[in-house]
C-alpha cells in the first residue's frame, strides 16, 4: 500500500533525531542506525543557514522542516506538531499521522 509513496527525510530531521536519542536514550543509537539503514527513503539536504524566509511559523526551530519540505517539493508533511497544523499553505499538505493513515487507507 505504501508503494505509491516515497518517504522523504531531511538532514535536519535526522540530525534532530540523533540529538534526541543521544540525550534521552544513549544506549539506543544502534537501534536508530539499524532502522535508518533498513528503511527506504529519499534524503534531502537542509541548509545550515537559510537566507530567505518562505513562510511564518510560530516555533522558529521548526522552520528548517517546513522550508526544506517546500523547497524540495514534498507533497505531504506528516507531523503531530501543532505549530504546523495552523499553517495555511497549499503545498505541502500537512497531515497528522492518523489523518495520513485514514486518507490513504493504510491501516
Amino acid at each position: 500500500m505504501t508503494s505509491n509513496h516515497t518517504m522523504v527525510l531531511s538532514s535536519y530531521v535526522i540530525d534532530e533525531l540523533y540529538k534526541v536519542i543521544e540525550r534521552k536514550f544513549p544506549n539506543k543509537i544502534q537501534v536508530i542506525e539499524d532502522l535508518l539503514s533498513t528503511m527506504s527513503y529519499e534524503l534531502v539536504y537542509t541548509p545550515k543557514t537559510i537566507k530567505k524566509q518562505l513562510i511564518e511559523i510560530r516555533d522558529k526551530s521548526d522552520y528548517p522542516v517546513i522550508h526544506t519540505a517546500i523547497v524540495e517539493g514534498v507533497y505531504i508533511l506528516i507531523t503531530g506538531d501543532k505549530d504546523f497544523q495552523n499553517l495555511e499553505i497549499e503545498k505541502p499538505e500537512i497531515l497528522t499521522p492518523n489523518e495520513f493513515l485514514e486518507k490513504y487507507r493504510l491501516f
